[in-house]
């Protein structure tokens, strides 16, 4: 099945299929953003800047992900696995992290706001997030 045709099945199956939530790593997250459209940024501008907003992630192993300056505006991460994930400087407007593991993820600069003002409406969630890293022992 060519590239083209993984995505269609990604967009067409997978949202109507029974599983609970998305079982995507980094690596299918990267093949499903290649296979886009024509209409769409080449692989390497998605790279840079991968517009994955409103994109449902539930569930998703995104450890140690690249997801630098990502558009998660809208997405679905509840309960997904981003330990050690890069999200520097990702737009994270009305994302969804509720239960999300996020321990070691690198969070500096995220975009919470389309605008100057802050707007609760905008407010990404996360309820029950985890964010902490492991301590270190000193000898």
């Amino acid at each position: 099945m060519g590239r083209l045709g993984k995505l269609v099945w990604a967009l067409l199956v997978v949202p109507i299929s029974p599983a609970p939530g998305a079982d995507l790593n980094a690596e299918q997250v990267r093949e499903i953003l290649a296979a886009a459209p024509i209409n769409r940024p080449t692989f390497p501008e998605i790279a840079r800047e991968p517009h994955l907003s409103k994109l449902d992630f539930r569930r998703a192993n995104l450890s140690g992900a690249n997801l630098f300056g990502a558009k998660l505006d809208g997405a679905d991460l509840s309960g997904a696995n981003l330990s050690g994930a890069k999200l520097d400087l990702a737009w994270i407007m009305r994302a969804n992290f509720t239960n999300a593991d996020l321990s070691n993820a690198s969070l500096l600069g995220l975009v919470v706001s389309s605008g100057l003002d802050i707007s609760l409406a905008e407010a990404p969630l996360f309820k029950g997030a985890k964010f902490a890293a492991p301590t270190s022992s000193r000898g």
